[in-house]
């Protein structure tokens, strides 16, 4: 009777470490399955940070080759410094890329290679709305040095109608009076130059178109 007690004892207890076999090997699957899971998360985030850093290396290799240091040289006669100052100052706010490819354009103005500048304004009018600001306001200036006075027209008439509030808008009048004068339309340059003493009576550009009025009175 002893005997038949052990020997179910010992089949309890061997069902029981069966049992035990079992979990411990299902554990071991599970196991296995987050080892797999954590290891394609890291082959992940390697993949992620070798593509960060091939960005990294891009943008750098951007900045050496573009010419995005300030040009001390004096701008052309006639092109307003404080407004290349200010929009260099508005162009650090913006993203690497754009940032330099702003610098570059106005580094362009500054030393009066126009052509290029205007070349660089069409990728800019594709960019951030400070890009596509800066550009269409500078457009005008580089169509008018390279003599397009067509497209420098456009390009006042473009600036008025989309930025409306925009502070240098009296400066835009004044140089849209002073392109209807060079395509010998004397009476939309003084219309221009009456709307631009009305509208901004008290800016330093009123002062001019009424000083170019009394002339041509």
């Amino acid at each position: 009777m002893l005997t038949i007690l052990n020997s179910c004892a010992f089949v309890q207890r061997f069902e029981n470490l069966e049992n035990q076999i079992e979990n411990l090997q299902q554990e071991l699957k599970e196991t296995n399955k987050d080892l797999d899971f954590l290891a394609k998360k890291v082959r992940s985030l390697q993949s992620a940070t070798e593509e960060l850093a091939k960005n990294l290396r891009q943008n750098l290799k951007l900045l050496e080759d573009l010419d995005v240091a300030p040009v001390t040289s004096s701008p052309p006669q006639g092109i307003p410094e404080n407004f290349l100052i200010e929009d260099r100052q508005k162009a650090s706010l913006e993203g690497l890329r754009t940032k330099a490819s702003i610098y570059t354009f106005l580094n362009k103005i500054t030393t009066g290679d126009f052509l290029n500048a205007i070349t660089l304004a069409e990728e800019l009018r594709k960019s951030s709305p400070v890009a596509q600001e800066i550009a269409n306001f500078w457009l005008i200036d580089c169509f008018l040095r390279v003599n397009e006075l067509r497209k420098a027209l456009d390009a006042s008439i473009f600036f008025l109608q989309n930025y409306k509030a925009h502070p240098r808008l009296p400066y835009v009048l004044l140089r849209q009076a002073s392109i209807f004068t060079s395509l010998n339309d004397k009476k939309a340059a003084e219309v221009t130059l009456r709307k631009l003493i009305n509208d901004y009576p008290k800016s330093q550009e009123a002062e001019i178109a009424r000083k170019l009025l009394n002339v041509k009175n």
